[in-house]
């Protein structure tokens, strides 16, 4: 009987060869990364770490792109803020400049008053009562009786009026309350304070913007106009 090597298959041991596409084919799974071959799974590797390092790279960008913007515009509201504020700041100082102080001080205090007055003139004097005086000379005349000047004694009754001619120094001593209402306008431009305002207004002038120095020049209120001044930033 001929017995031919296809019908004893089963009894000989597979090779090598034959055995792998039988263990593939019960536990390989599909390989997607990698496939045997080291410098294609490098070269896939590489590539995910590129992708992800772009990404993140590509991120950190967006954020500082903006940050920046954010930071810029918050440097530019700050200028505008600051220039407006030493705007404000000059203008008031050419206002406390120009300013005028106005008021009325109250004085309150006592005198002592101490002279001699003296005093003369002519003035009429009334006899509160009968007044004698004596030896006087006098006229009479009445009827048949003449009588010239006869030294005699007589009485002025209360109520007469005597003509008098009076001459006498009066001694003054006295304490006398003073209450004074002065009132006071005082111009600051004429005083020693215009000096420390415009000092400051000198200081401020450099740091105002460009506008601002070139109206306060025109109106005669700049420093240095006659020659070119830089703007002068914060640093």
């Amino acid at each position: 009987m001929d017995i031919r090597p296809e019908d004893n298959l089963s009894d000989q041991e597979p090779t090598p060869a034959q055995q792998e596409p039988l263990l593939l084919g019960r536990y390989r799974t599909p390989r997607v990364i990698y496939q045997g071959k080291t410098s294609q799974a490098f070269w896939w590797a590489g590539s995910v770490a590129s992708l992800i390092l772009n990404a993140v790279l590509l991120a950190i960008v967006i954020l500082l792109i903006a940050q920046i913007r954010e930071m810029q515009q918050l440097q530019k509201e700050g200028l505008d803020l600051a220039n407006k504020m030493l705007s404000e700041a000059y203008f008031n100082f050419m206002l406390m400049e120009d300013a005028d102080i106005v008021t009325t001080v109250i004085v309150e205090d006592t005198i002592s008053v101490q002279f001699d007055l003296d005093l003369k003139t002519n003035t009429t004097v009334t006899l509160t009562e009968p007044t004698l005086i004596r030896g006087a000379n006098i006229d009479l005349r009445t009827g048949g009786l003449n009588i010239q000047d006869a030294p005699t004694d007589i009485i002025l009754p209360a109520g007469t009026e005597l003509p008098i001619s009076l001459e006498i120094v009066v001694p003054v001593d006295k304490t006398v309350p003073v209450r004074l209402e002065v009132p006071v306008n005082i111009h600051l431009n004429e005083t020693d304070l215009v000096k420390p305002f415009q000092g400051l207004q000198e200081l401020l002038f450099p740091y105002l913007p460009e506008e601002s120095r070139q109206y306060l020049c025109e109106a005669g209120r700049g420093f240095n106009c006659d020659t070119s001044v830089p703007v002068k930033t914060f640093p």
